[in-house]
């Protein structure tokens, strides 16, 4: 019966497969490219073993100035009414600046209840897309642009109907299961991008989130959470890291600020996320300057990590601690500190 059980697990029949990024520069900042396993030091758990490295290179698209694209998810879920309205008017320029531009943007909005909805995709014509924003911020009806295109107002008008989606504001919850809506989201995009291997950027704009899991599990900062809501948010939680890693997105968060007049309490708590899957909280935004310049810092700095694969055993759900170390010593690397296992 040992020599069976050994087998199996020799085999990989009873284990489950978790990856997890390692994002390694050099002194100057410049990714390291070309590391193997042999590079790799990772402690872990008992439960988890060290099977393979992956070097993972970013999407690039032909066609545009920029070759990187970036996934932006507007977490509308969590943010209060006052404030919706100018989060949608400084996307809405931003898309402006990336049609004129030619950058490759995809626009999505958390409105809740698992409901994720594509608002731009960067597959439409920079042309149409600066026609559909002029029509939705002009009062005044907008001529139609010389283009040769017959279909041309056609794909105008279900260009602005789908940014006008920006504008009808969705309820704010305050507190409880509004992380596990935004991590269901984040799972759906992960769920989405999963067909191309190569890694993605996901800019995740929310104005709350107060959830961290470590070796406690999982803590909140506020509200009736822990009690009816753990065990969920435990598992919404792994399987939104799991499929956004086996995706290959990496998440940076970034935070709306509210004005004070709105009353609101804010708690960000998103070092997490943007760690586990290998991404960094970018800098709070004010306007269409600061949020241009984020983004344009993001592309600049865009290039390959590395998925490290675990093979974990079976268990109930719960934290594996892991550290991440490269040999050379001209490397620094950046890597979470653990992972959600279990099944």
């Amino acid at each position: 019966m040992k020599r069976l059980l050994l087998g199996l697990l020799l085999t990989g029949t009873l284990c489950a497969q978790t990856s997890i990024p390692a994002v390694v520069v050099d002194n100057s900042g410049q990714t390291a490219h070309g590391l193997q396993k042999s590079d790799f030091s990772v402690t872990c758990g008992k439960t988890a073993t060290f099977d393979s490295v992956e070097e993972v290179n970013p999407v690039a698209l032909n066609g545009f100035s920029d070759p990187t694209p970036v996934f932006i998810l507007y977490d509308a879920v969590s943010v209060p009414a006052p404030t919706e309205g100018q989060v949608a008017n400084t996307l809405l320029e931003y898309l402006r600046r990336a049609a004129a531009e030619r950058l490759p943007v995809t626009l999505l909005v958390n409105q809740g209840g698992g409901v994720v909805k594509l608002i731009h995709d960067l597959s439409i014509d920079p042309v149409v897309l600066s026609a559909a924003i002029s029509r939705i911020k002009s009062k005044e009806s907008q001529p139609v642009p010389n283009n040769a295109d017959p279909n041309f107002e056609q794909k105008v008008m279900q260009e602005s109907e789908r940014l006008r989606e920006l504008t009808h504001f969705v309820p704010h919850h305050r507190f409880g299961p509004v992380e596990i809506e935004q991590l269901t989201a984040l799972q759906a995009i992960g769920t989405m991008l999963q067909r191309s291997g190569k890694r993605k950027f996901l800019v995740w704009i929310t104005a709350w989130f107060s959830m961290t899991v470590g070796s406690d599990e999982v803590s909140h900062d506020v509200g009736p959470f822990i009690g009816p809501y753990k065990a969920q948010a435990i598992s919404s939680y792994q399987n939104a890291m799991d499929v956004l890693n086996k995706a290959r997105v990496s998440v940076y968060p970034m935070g709306v600020p509210l004005p004070p007049a709105t009353g609101e309490t804010q708690y960000l708590v998103l070092s997490g996320i943007a760690m586990s899957t290998g991404g960094k909280v970018l800098p709070h935004f004010t306007d269409t300057n600061d949020f241009a310049a984020s983004l344009a810092d993001l592309r600049k700095h865009a290039d390959s990590y590395y998925m490290i694969a675990l093979s974990t055993l079976p268990q109930k759900t719960s934290w594996v601690s892991a550290t991440i170390k490269v040999s050379r010593p001209d490397l620094k690397v950046a890597a979470p500190n653990g992972f959600l296992a279990g099944q």
